[in-house]
């Protein structure tokens, strides 16, 4: 199931009230952070003005705690409803361990396949997570921003425009090389828990009977690899992180350089340089979060594939107990029909000699 699919199908079954709650939330505090930098740079004008009142400073300050309160109910809801969506994906899951095949039940392990549903169930919750929402809504935001920035000068949406494309564009070139190790991440994580399942469950028998070192060897191979591919994988995620870090900053130290002149023409208030830093973090929001939902939609992605694994292994072999088993009646006898015994008899070395 592609994530369209499964987002569809969330959206269609989950409760219809939370995700309205979810969506007003969402749109409010996306209004009050667009509107609140215009009051505080107001209120700044004011003071340079000596015009400020009483009410206007405890308006903006009202607002300001409405807005703080928003994204604080945004954030604790969104985990909630991820929870809630989590456990009723692993819940699924549970049930459908009735119908495992018990050559794929040993294949797997108790702990293999309780680990396996967690993952997939921890993954997929990421549906719930309202991603496309926060993107087209940040998208909104920057738009909006940029149409103030370009009021007081038109230099802010040019500057804007250009670290926004290097940093997508930075973004689209480097998503191959992700999405290459976590297929490899995903082909390798199987190999080393059957390993790990193979030892533990024979673990007398190999340190006794058997050569420790190639099992062991083979499991340290398979652990270092799948080691090399998350930290590259994590290099890859770090990289465009610090890669936003630059561009956030030389978007501050532009922006005020840019401001300085206007200040010392006295073409520009200090209240517009408020508004201006004020609306730097709106401007690379987005770029964050869809960072964060390429991030995501390759776990989705994964634990589809895992979830989709185990849905064709479940009834992949099952034991037959309707034929050639024998019957459960305890009066029943067995009967043995032209059967034939023999042994052969060994002699030891010395009596050979003898």
């Amino acid at each position: 199931m592609t994530y369209k699919k499964r987002l569809c199908e969330y959206i269609r079954y989950e409760n219809k009230w939370l995700l309205i709650l979810l969506f007003l939330s969402c749109v409010a505090g996306v209004v009050f952070s667009i509107f609140i930098p215009i009051l505080q740079s107001n209120l700044i004008n004011s003071v340079e003005a000596k015009t400020i009142s009483i009410i206007q400073i405890l308006i903006v300050v009202l607002l300001s705690f409405v807005a703080i309160f928003l994204v604080s109910f945004t954030s604790i809801l969104t985990p909630i409803l991820m929870l809630k969506f989590q456990n009723k994906i692993k819940y699924s899951l549970m049930q459908s361990v009735k119908y495992v095949s018990e050559s794929f039940l040993s294949m797997a392990g108790t702990s293999g396949l309780y680990y396996g549903f967690g993952s997939i169930s921890n993954d997929i919750s990421f549906v719930a997570y309202p991603a496309i929402l926060n993107i087209s809504l940040s998208l909104l935001q920057v738009a909006v921003a940029l149409f103030f920035l370009s009021k007081i000068y038109f230099v802010f949406l040019y500057l804007s425009l250009i670290i926004i494309f290097v940093y997508v564009g930075f973004v689209l070139l480097s998503q191959k090389t992700y999405a290459n190790c976590i297929k490899k991440i995903r082909e390798k994580e199987p190999q080393l828990y059957e390993n790990a399942h193979l030892i533990f469950s024979n673990a007398g028998t190999i340190t006794q009977f058997g050569n420790p070192e190639i099992f062991f060897g083979k499991f340290d191979k398979n652990l270092l690899e799948l080691k090399q591919l998350n930290e590259r994988a994590e290099t890859f995620l770090q990289i465009q992180k610090v890669m936003l870090d630059i561009l956030k900053a030389v978007s501050f130290v532009s922006f005020v350089l840019i401001s300085i002149d206007g200040i010392s023409k006295q073409t520009m208030s200090i209240g517009s340089l408020v508004l201006i830093l004020a609306y730097i973090p709106i401007l690379l929001q987005p770029l964050s979060k869809i960072q964060y939902f390429v991030k995501i939609k390759s776990w989705i992605a994964e634990s589809e594939a895992n979830y989709e694994e185990y849905r064709q292994n479940l009834f992949a072999v099952k034991l037959d107990t309707t034929k050639n088993s024998l019957s459960l009646n305890p009066n029943a006898t067995l009967k043995l029909d032209n059967v034939c015994f023999s042994y052969e008899e060994t002699k030891n070395e010395g009596e050979e000699n003898a």
